[in-house]
């Protein structure tokens, strides 16, 4: 058998779908970096109500709720 040289291979084109999945990850990031500014943009939780009112003290058990101010009671 003679010996036959091969032919060298052209390494692989790019073609369309790397065009599409190179648009598709430029797309993504943009779209993580505008979710980030958005976030950030948000404040931060308010903190616990911690006001009264006179004569009523929310933090006290359900039993000692004052009587409403105006003289009617209920029976």
């Amino acid at each position: 058998m003679a010996r036959t040289k091969e032919a060298p291979q052209a390494p692989p084109r790019y073609d369309a779908y790397f065009g599409i999945v190179l648009i598709c990850t430029i797309g993504l990031l943009t779209a993580l970096i505008f979710l980030y500014l958005d976030y950030s943009s948000f404040n931060s939780a308010p903190k616990a109500l911690t006001k009264t009112q006179a004569g009523v003290s929310f933090n006290a058990p359900a039993g000692n709720v004052p009587a409403p101010a105006g003289g009617e009671q209920k029976k």
